[in-house]
């Protein structure tokens, strides 16, 4: 295997792929015409959105582990944990860019410094760091 590359639903697709350019630095590799799919990437990290013709599709982890009472707040229901090379100095960027940030940064019992953000779809990315790195 050479990666992985989530596909997630969005309602606003020119709004999705101008938050992951402006504000967490992706690239745009691909966006369809009219926008109803796009591909962005960022140090070998690849996402991909789809818009779907039918509003309110949309489902990040968070509803699921909501409704099954799982984690009342659903803040742990992560989309994607992405791995970094240097995990202070992009939290840093994000508070400075006023992101919304769910959980702080932290040194966790499984080993990584990471913390939570929420992008403006509702999807939970865990960005952290191995201690060891």
């Amino acid at each position: 295997m050479k990666g992985i590359a989530p596909q997630w639903i969005v309602e606003d697709m020119e709004k999705t792929i101008e938050f992951y350019q402006e504000k967490l630095d992706f690239t745009l590799d691909w966006v369809g015409d009219p926008p109803h799919f796009a591909m962005l990437s960022r140090a070998g990290v690849t996402l991909m959105f789809r818009a779907l013709s039918q509003p309110q599709l949309m489902r990040p982890n968070r509803q699921p582990f909501v409704q099954a009472g799982w984690e009342p707040s659903g803040k742990q229901a992560w989309d994607a944990y992405v791995w970094v090379e240097d995990v202070e100095h992009l939290y840093q960027k994000c508070v400075e860019r006023e992101l919304s940030i769910i959980r702080e940064l932290e040194t966790t019992d499984y080993g990584n410094r990471d913390f939570d953000l929420e992008d403006i779809n509702g999807y939970i990315l865990c960005f952290g760091q191995t201690i060891a790195d």
